[in-house]
């Protein structure tokens, strides 16, 4: 049962009876994560294993931290321990073939740190159109480079 007290700060003044109980059955909006906020002990010592092995052969920090923070996004979807999981994970996730890829690359040095076989799957990039310029904007620059020309010339500006 709400207090009366907390709904009127939340809502204001509540005069009706039937009010604070009409509150009180609405659900909450809020949306439950689908996934667990925390990871499997045993999986989280074995990602320690694998990044340890990772920085021995010399890898960069950054290297580590971006192949840490995807095992531990795997982790929190699917099984490490299981191959097939971890491939179906992959393919069904709602994102782009680039990212696809860093999540397999990551996986596979769960892998190889573990003593774990699976069939590696091949994600390909998408190339991005090269964009050319319009008129319009190649003009622009012409004419921004023409007035840094005749400011630099003058003196009024100078570049290092």
């Amino acid at each position: 049962m709400l207090n009366s007290f907390l709904v009127s700060k939340v809502f204001g003044r509540v005069d009706q009876p039937g009010m604070i109980a009409a509150l009180a059955s609405l659900r909450p909006r809020v949306q439950i994560p689908s996934r667990p906020l925390h990871l499997n002990p045993e999986h989280s010592g074995k990602i320690f294993k694998t990044i340890w092995e990772l920085k021995k052969k010399g890898r960069a920090e950054a290297t580590l931290r971006g192949i840490s923070k995807r095992l531990k996004t795997l982790a929190r979807e699917v099984n490490l321990d299981d191959p097939d999981s971890v491939r179906f994970g992959i393919a069904n996730k709602q994102t782009s073939n680039c990212y696809k890829e860093c999540l397999v690359v990551a996986y596979d040095h769960y892998v190889k740190a573990n003593g774990l076989k699976w069939e590696k799957p091949v994600y390909r990039r998408e190339e991005n159109a090269i964009r050319v310029p319009t008129a319009r904007a190649s003009e622009e620059v012409k004419r921004t480079n023409r007035r840094l020309n005749i400011l630099t010339s003058c003196g009024s500006l100078s570049l290092p």
